[in-house]
């Protein structure tokens, strides 16, 4: 998939994205964008990936490099992440979460309901609650 930034880094070393032929290929593809295409699309990053192939020598030249396919596939993992907080919350539970002055403690409530002052040792903490709490 032209999604993934290890696949891109095989094109590269493999040479592929200096043949002609694969470039043709590459436009030909294009038709992705169409919107009957495009809605059976997963991964959107390969629209913007197939146009960085298309027209930026920098970027098919840079592929070839392992440090910029990490830096691709890391960029694209803050970006899903992102995209996974803005639709759907942080995951957290805010019930967990002591607000700072509301209960004379900054920090958090410890699984075992014990606030944990703010760089406290959890453990510690937990360690020292009563037993059965």
């Amino acid at each position: 998939s032209l999604a993934s930034p290890a696949y891109l880094h095989y094109l590269a070393t493999s040479n592929y994205l200096t043949d002609p032929a694969f470039i043709a290929y590459l436009r030909y593809l294009q038709y992705w964008r169409e919107p009957p295409y495009s809605r059976f699309i997963t991964y959107p990053h390969c629209l913007a990936f197939l146009d960085l192939l298309l027209t930026n020598e920098t970027f098919r030249r840079e592929l070839a490099t392992v440090p910029f396919r990490n830096f691709l596939h890391e960029q694209q993992f803050y970006s899903w992440q992102h995209r996974s907080r803005h639709l759907y919350g942080s995951g957290g539970n805010d019930d967990t979460k002591a607000k700072d002055g509301e209960d004379g403690q900054d920090g958090v409530i410890a699984a075992t309901g014990t606030a944990v002052p703010a760089g406290g040792d959890v453990a510690a903490t937990a360690a020292s609650a009563p037993a059965g709490s």
